[in-house]
Order: structure tokens, then sequence, then C-alpha cells
């Protein structure tokens, strides 16, 4: 330069060099340029739903919504962002063409959505997701949400210390059971046990009353309904958004229905304290073309006091009641221990009502007509939470379920499952009563069509195999293998197999034992109960043993004319039986019978590997193998479809001990499914002690027990007429509101300690969750390709407890030519960046170990998908804090490169005027 051309410029050079340093030191980084990039095109389309049932998938009705219609979707890029609204049908869709794409290869997306009002993300499908796309991708993303849910949590009246079971497991708040309960005599005896209806809460814990408790006296129940209000119940169905509870009547021997009769329908609010019951007959509800669900049983007669039956004056009417007995005798007295209730015997399974459900969306009762072997469909949009007022259910329309023809027996329709709005799960069985061959005995699942009544058979179970009895005492080897339906003599009348035909067992065992033999052990097969295990879509199938609920628990026999109640015996051999001289039986000698529950628990594998479009296959086909920690039954104890080995080997008393266990088929034909979780829960006879029934869960993966919960331990002889080991106990519902914490680990790139859309993912790395008062490890996860992690329920997660969450990024977390103990947590919640975009890792003091976030868990269902790692290389945070953020994002040092530069060029500008005065 000149020195004319130094004295021409001299002024704009003293401005540069004054601007300069102002300049550098606010450019904490300059963009780079995009031209410096490739670009490339992809597109995003996807659905908003409600996802009722918590699968992650879109099912039927779970668009119909208003409130996902209009959703407003964003998706950010490195360059733009861009937004789009759902349509008519809930869907998105937009093209984003000349993306950023850094390294020429993959631009990073963050798309994202508001919930609608009331509603939360479900689990594994939060509102905020973070992608990664390739030039031509067409990406696909689901957002689903659930209301707010009614499942009643943690009632003051159980688990205190101060409540009836003081030493009991303490509250879970994570959902509640409920279960049926049958206890003998009329309803309107109030003497002996009452209970017919009762809940609990979901709990991991093992729970069992001590020695010689009443029902529920020192177990954590709730007492929700009595034989005076409901009756006899076996089905029950839940509506979770508007917190009701549905029961309806069943037909069991010994047991009196409700005042409804034999097609009442019950329901009350699930919280407890809204104690109001109100109830309809189902078929009042129905058009004059619609066939019932059956005549309620007359009275039989009593002597003119009123105090007894009049057995003298029974009558017997053969044409109008198809040769059966007229009327159903059921005492006043004794907790209703004495009765011979013919009317109840024959009709059990055949007539009334089967199982119930309702629809995902809880607008949508669903019931099987046993009688009619028909699925009905009734409207309860107008029941609501606090179940006042005359609302009740409103008859839609019903469907005749349609099977292959049980041409050496009767079909049966019972089992239930509502898959969505418009199609369910219905289970038959043909009864093989004509051939009496077990080979006849079949179940069949029924896809049925809600709307058009179209079905299609989906599983085919033989009951042709092994089975364990229901008590095993020197059995004979096929002692407990399902029998063909039994009812009648050849004179049209009901009738009991003989003791011999009908047990196999060594009865004076019984009597060596206790001095009288009461036992019976026939199993007859009814497919009661279908749940879907949520992992695969595979299906869990319940069998009700349908004998222990026509013979009662120490009840009578069929024959009024022995002078007692109960079966008469021959004289035993000679000797002493009990131990006590003097009090053994002779000929003559009469005992009230009891059938033992031999039930089971069946899967049906979904070897399609599509939960939506499932194929299936029975346990014991090579696709669908028994679990490999099931021991060997022999034909004595049990078996399955797979022979020797079951994949629920578990569904036995006391939940074990293997092959030797007394009474090794416990379940007694109903199932509850946890959404999102691995393991069933199902009604089981004594799940943790003798003499009683409750609630045992299995897992699905293995057959191993998880937990049982006993609601009941009686004495030997059941006086106050509960179930004692036989029928005990109906359906089994419940709710659990799954909750879960989260998110992403990711790499970033800045660093500043936010999350951008072009930041890469950091997959591999491990996640542990670790209860912070203990100290002990619950589970463990590694984060995904698209660097998510996340803690269920299912994973043991508890609602307001404290955990640690562990980060440990091992050696196979690599980015670029980082190695993984180069990467560092980098800057910890910094001011004015979004919560769930932000990391909330602290950097340790020391070491680099351990990398831990502290987290408290809110109430069940409050998930929180906002817990990010954010990882950095150590040399880019190392010696950087919080006001070097709030300056501008971290990177070369342009502020001192600006001050340097800035301060030459004043430099040469004083020197130029200096060299001007003194040398030009």
């Amino acid at each position: 330069m000149t020195a004319r051309s130094l004295r021409r410029h001299g002024w704009w050079l003293l401005a540069i060099g004054l601007i300069a340093p102002v300049v550098g030191s606010s450019a904490a980084r300059p963009a780079q340029a995009f031209t410096d990039a490739e670009l490339i095109d992809a597109s995003i389309s996807g659905i908003v739903f409600i996802d009722y049932d918590r699968d992650g998938r879109v099912d039927v009705g779970e668009t119909d919504s208003e409130l996902v219609r209009g959703r407003q979707v964003t998706v950010s890029s490195e360059n733009r962002e861009e937004r789009a609204r759902s349509d008519g049908e809930a869907e998105f869709s937009l093209s984003l063409p000349n993306l950023v794409a850094f390294d020429g290869v993959e631009a990073g997306l963050r798309i994202e959505v508001e919930p609608p009002a009331g509603h939360r993300p479900t689990n594994g499908l939060a509102s905020i997701r973070h992608v990664r796309a390739r030039d031509g991708d067409e990406i696909v993303v689901l957002f689903g949400f659930v209301p707010e849910s009614r499942c009643p949590d943690d009632p003051v009246t159980l688990g205190d210390p101060s409540g009836r079971f003081p030493d009991g497991h303490p509250n879970s708040s994570s959902g509640k059971l409920w279960s049926a309960c049958f206890v003998d005599g009329s309803s309107d005896s109030d003497i002996g046990a009452q209970d017919v209806l009762v809940a609990t809460n979901f709990d991991n814990g093992e729970w069992a009353p001590p020695d010689e408790s009443g029902f529920g006296g020192h177990l954590d129940v709730e007492h929700l309904a009595t034989k005076q209000q409901m009756g006899a119940i076996w089905g029950l169905a839940y509506d979770e958004w508007d917190g009701v509870l549905f029961a309806s009547a069943v037909i069991k021997r010994h047991a009196d229905l409700g005042p409804e009769g034999v097609d009442g329908l019950y329901w009350r609010s699930s919280d407890a304290a809204l104690s109001e019951i109100r109830s309809v007959g189902l078929d009042e509800l129905s058009p004059p073309d619609a066939p019932s669900f059956g005549a309620d049983p007359p009275d039989c007669p009593r002597l003119g006091d009123g105090s007894a039956y009049d057995y003298e004056s029974w009558t017997f009417d053969q044409t109008a009641l198809g040769e059966r007995w007229d009327c159903r005798d059921l005492s006043l007295a004794g907790g209703g221990s004495e009765s011979y209730d013919w009317w109840a015997f024959d009709r059990v399974g055949r007539a009334g009502i089967g199982d119930i459900d309702v629809t995902p969306a809880g607008d949508r009762l669903v019931v099987v007509n046993a009688q009619a072997d028909s699925v009905f469909v009734y409207d309860i949009t107008s029941i609501g939470p606090t179940v006042t007022g005359e609302a009740a259910p409103v008859y839609v329309t019903h469907h005749e379920v349609l099977v292959p023809e049980c041409v050496r027996g009767a079909t049966e329709a019972w089992g239930l499952d509502a898959i969505d709005a418009g199609s369910v799960y219905v289970g038959v069985t043909c009864t093989a009563e004509v051939s009496d061959s077990a080979s006849d005995l079949i179940s069949h699942v029924v896809r049925l069509d809600l709307v058009t009544g179209a079905s299609d058979v989906v599983v085919t179970l033989s009951h042709d195999h092994p089975h364990g009895p229901g008590y095993v005492d020197d059995s004979l080897p096929d002692a407990g293998r399902f029998r063909p339906w039994t009812t009648l003599d050849t004179a049209g009348r009901p009738a009991l197999p003989t003791l011999e035909d009908a047990s196999m067992i060594r009865w004076l065992d019984f009597l060596e034992a206790y001095g009288w033999s009461n036992t019976f052990d026939q199993p007859q097969p009814l497919l009661s109960d279908i749940e879907i295990d949520p992992s695969d879509g595979s299906l869990a199938l319940a069998i009700m043993d349908r004998f222990p609920m026509m013979t009662g628990v120490f009840n009578c026999d069929l024959d009024p004319s022995t002078g007692g109640c109960g079966y008469e015996f021959s004289a035993p051999p000679a000797g002493d039986y009990d131990g006590v001289e003097g009090d053994d039986p002779v000929s003559g000698y009469t005992s009230g019978i009891v059938a033992y529950v031999a039930g089971d628990l069946i899967r049906a594998c979904n070897v399609r590997d599509d939960p939506e479009d499932p194929s299936f296959v029975i346990e014991g086909d090579r696709r669908c193998d028994p679990s490999a920690h099931s021991p060997a039954f022999d034909e004595r104890v049990g078996g399955g479809p797979a022979g020797a080995y079951e994949w629920y080997w578990n569904d036995q008393a006391f939940t074990g001990p293997g092959v030797d266990n007394p009474h090794p088929e416990g379940s007694q034909g109903a199932l509850y499914q946890p959404p999102r979780r691995d393991d069933i829960v199902y009604t089981a006879l004594t799940p943790a002690e003798t003499f009683g029934a409750g609630l045992s869960r299995d897992s699905h993966r293995d057959g191993s027990h998880v937990a049982a919960i006993q609601f009941f331990r009686t004495d030997f002889t059941a006086s106050d007429g509960r179930g004692w080991k036989s029928a005990a106990l109906g359906d089994v519902e419940g709710c659990v509101v799954p909750m879960e914490i989260g998110d992403h680990v990711w790499f970033d790139d800045r660093p500043d300690g936010r999350r951008d859309p072009d930041e890469p993912p950091l997959p591999g790395v491990s996640v542990a969750l670790i209860e912070a008062a203990s100290g002990i490890t619950i589970a463990t996860t590694l984060s995904d390709i698209a660097g998510r992690w996340s803690f269920t329920t299912a994973d043991g997660l508890e609602p307001f407890t404290d955990y640690v969450l562990r980060f440990r990024v091992g050696s196979n977390v690599r980015i670029d030519d980082s190695r993984s103990f180069e990467l560092v947590p980098t800057f910890f919640r910094v001011d004015g960046v979004r919560r769930d975009l932000d990391s909330d890792l602290v950097m340790p003091e020391s070491n680099g170990l351990p990398l831990e976030m502290p987290v408290r868990t809110g109430a069940a269902g409050e998930s929180d998908h906002s817990l990010d790692a954010g990882f950095a290389r150590i040399g880019d945070v190392q010696g950087l804090t919080p006001d070097d953020l709030a300056n501008g994002r971290a990177g070369p040092p342009w502020g001192i490169l600006g001050i340097l530069f800035g301060g030459f060029m004043l430099f040469a500008i004083i020197f130029v005027f200096v060299l001007r005065k003194f040398v030009w």
C-alpha cells in the first residue's frame, strides 16, 4: 500500500480497527454456510390418535375423536421449521426439500405435537421425537395420547397401620384389582359370608392372610357389594375413563341370583366412596326378536310357616322344563350350606350371562349371551363416574357366534376379550356330551366383527391332552384329564357321576385323615376368558373347570332320599381312619360333596410376529415351545397340549413346588392383563396358603411366579358358605396406570446444553434405575438407535419414589474419531433452554464417575419424557462457564482474535499518521 493510499483510506482503517474487537467478541461461532453441506430431500407423515389400550398402535376407533383432528405438528431442522395439521382422518404429512445434512448423509429432525387437553403421551410415544433422515426417506411417526384415567389408587381404608392388616404391604398407587366371590345361600340370608365383589391394590408383594382369618378380616380388601345387592356374579368389566365397574349375574349351584335375576347387569363407581349400585335386566333392553338370556327359576314350595322347604309337594314337570327339576331350593340359614338346587345343576355354563368386557374407548359394553351363544353390544356413554340418575345401557346390536358344528355335543360360548372398537375374541367350547369321548372336546377362539357379525375361527384347541387333577392322591395316570360334559341321567334327571367314576382318587385317604370322604374330581373344560399378551399379540386362554360350579363346597348331592344332605357311602374297610376311636363312618354314612378346582392356563403363540395381523398356534407346536423352565409333569400330576411340559407351568397351588404339588392345576378360569406388562393375573386356588382362593401373577416369558394375593383362608368345613378350594371366585378385572421416565442420550456437538435437530443420538449407552433409599438397582437398559431409553412400571418403577439414574458410556459408544473416555456430560440445564431439550446430567466433580441423575417420580400416569443426557468432547466443555454460554455458543475464540486483529489495525493507522507527519 502506498503512502497516498494509506492517507486516502486511513479513516476507514481506523473505523475497522475500532469495530473489529466488538464484532469479534460478540460472535461466538459464525454460522456455517449451508452451501458447504449437501442438501437432501425427505418427507414426514404420521397419525395422531387416542391410544386407549396403551399398545402404541393405531387400532379401530382410536382416530375417531375430534381431539386428534386439527392438531398442529411442528418439524424443525437445522435450516428451517415447518408446520402442518392433522386432517379429518387424524393424519398429517409434510414434504421437506433441501434439508441440510452437514455430513452429507443425514439431516436431523425434531418432530413435536401438542397433546390434546386432558391427555398424556402414551408410554413409548412421547410428544417430541428426534429422527435422522437420509435423501429420499419417507418417515412415518405416530403420536399416541391417553385420557386421564379414573383408576382408583391408594384408598385410605387400605394399608393404613390402623387398618385390618397392619403388617401388610404398603399401598400401591399404581392400580386396582377387582374380583367376584361366590358364597352359598339365599340372597335374603345375612348369615355367613356376604361379599360378592371385593377389591385390592395392585402390588408386587405376596400377600397372604394369617391362619384362621375370615374373609378379608386381616387382608387388604375393599368390600364393594354383598349377595343382597348383586347375588352370584361372574363377569366383570371396567370403563377406566369414566371409572365405572360392571358386573353380571351367573348361574352357580347353591349361590343365589341377585335382584335382577338370571339376566342381571349391575354397575357402580370404582371410587369406594361412591357406593351406589344400579342395575337392569338385560332382557328388558333387548328388542322383541332378540334371544333371551334365560328364565328366572321358581322358588321351591315351603311349609306353611316358611321355615323350610316342603319336600313332599315338589313337582316334576317333564314337558315344560325338559325333564329337569322345576324349582330352586336355597337355604335361609347357616350361610346356605344345605341345598339341593337341581335347577342350577345342568344350567351351569349353558344359560344366563357369560363373560363381559368394555371396548377400549369405554363407550360400548360387550356381553356374551350363554344361552343363545350370541354377543350383545350396549352403548354405555350415558353412564357417568358418579353412577347416579336413570342412565342405563342402551341396546345396539347382537350377533350369533358361528363355529364349526359340534356334531357330538353342544356349543357353549363364554369367554370374551374386546380387541378394539370393532371386534372381539369369543371363546366357544364343544362339550362332547353326546359322544362321551374326550377326543371331541374342542374349544375355538372366534374373532367377531361387532358391526357386520362376520366371524372367523383363529384358534382351535383340543382338550384331549395330559392334565392334572384337582387333588393328587395316588391318582391313576389320567385321573385329571378333561372329561365330556355330564349333567343328566338316562331318565333326564340331574345326576352326579359315581364317586369312583368321577374322581379316580383313593378317597379312603380322606377317611383316614378326616373321618369322611367327599371329593369329586371330574374336570369339564369351558374356554372362559381370553387376554392378549401386549408384547407380541399372543393369547392367554383361561379354561374354567365347570364341575366345581355344579357341585359346590361340602353341600348336598342330588338325592334327598337318603334322609340327609350329602353323598351316601358304603361301609369302609375295617380300621381306624382318623386316629380318633369310635367315630369312623359306617354303612349309610353321608357327607357333603366338594369338587376341587382343576382349570388350566394355555398359550396360543402369535407366529406371524405382527400383533396387528396375528396367526396363532397352540403351545406344543414347534413354533410355540413351552417354557424351558417347566418341570416335566407325568400324567398323574399335570401336563398340557405339549405333553409333559407347560408354558404357564406355575399355575398350581402355593405357586409350587413343581411336580409334587397336591393341586397341580389351580387356575379358576379368569384373567386380567395389565397394560404393557410381561405377566398375567388369574384367579387361583390357594395361591399362597391352603384352604382359600385369590389371585396369582405369572410371567408370560417363562411361566415363573411373580406374586400372589390370597383373599381368604378358612377352616376345613367352610361352614360360612365360601368357596374353599372349589369354585370360589368369578372374574378378575383391574386397572393399572403405567408411568414412564426417559428420554434421550445425544452428542452435543456445539456444545451448548441444548439438543438441536442436527445433533446425533448416542446409541448403546447403559442406563441403570437405582432406588435412592436402598441403593438397589431395579432395572437396566441401553439407549436405542435413536438414543432413546425409558423405564416403566413393568420395570418396577413406582409413583412418588426417589431414584438415581446412572449412565455409563461404554467402549462401544463412539462419535466420529472420539472414543468413549473422551465423552463427558455437557452443560447442565442451561438457562433459556426448554426443559424437554436441555441436558439433565451433571458433570461429576472428580474422576469422571459416576454419572448420575436424581429423579423423583410423580403420581401414577405422570410420565416424564424430559430426562435427557447430553454428552460432548471433554476438550469442548472443560474450562467453559455458564457466562460463556450466555455470551454465545462455545467454539473458536473469535473474540480474542477480533481484539488482536483490531489492535493490529489500530496500530497500523496510528503508524500511518505518524509517518505522514514526520516522513511525508
